[in-house]
């Protein structure tokens, strides 16, 4: 049999390992992270409200609402000054609004946050420094839903053709 099973089960495969790839990279910059004080750059008069730097949207073109933070933030490393807009490893937007405003959790009134910077790279820095962990979730279910495309997905499809052909041929 040579349907589209294989097919699904092998771009499925590679979703999954690049899912645990990315997730991997993420714990291994994780372990990197160095902490710092780090001052929020905000518009002139204003004073710091964890509510301005969070927002409900949708992802691209999807029906998919999503809770976005926008934040910038200056620090110093090594006595160079460096700018930061990242709020997590896993980026900006959040599928709750509860785990936007962790992000933001070190948020205090006079503009000061703690924010954590890459070692090797002092230019990358994160408010949150734990990497998300439904990467491993979203790579299973991708890994399940290959194996299952690859045992059962082209009966399926032959199946449903024959019972499709038969049917067609009753009406005749």
């Amino acid at each position: 049999m040579g349907g589209p099973g294989r097919l699904f089960a092998v771009l499925l495969a590679i979703a999954g390992v690049v899912i645990i790839g990315v997730t991997v990279r993420q714990e291994i910059i994780a372990k990197r992270l160095q902490s710092v004080q780090a001052k929020v750059i905000l518009p002139e008069g204003k004073i710091v409200n964890a509510n301005d730097f969070i927002s409900n949207g949708k992802v691209g073109t999807s029906k998919a609402n999503s809770w976005n933070v926008s934040i910038k933030y200056e620090y110093v490393v090594n006595g160079k000054n460096y700018y930061g807009y990242l709020a997590s490893l896993g980026g900006n937007s959040f599928s709750t609004e509860m785990d936007a405003r962790k992000s933001l959790k070190g948020l205090m009134g006079d503009g000061t946050i703690l924010a954590w910077y890459d070692k090797q790279r002092p230019n990358v820095a994160f408010l949150d420094p734990k990497p998300r962990r439904s990467g491993y979730k979203g790579a299973i279910i991708c890994l399940m839903l290959a194996a299952f495309a690859y045992l059962y997905l082209d009966k399926i499809y032959y199946w449903a053709g024959k019972r499709g052909q038969a049917g067609g041929q009753a009406a005749f």
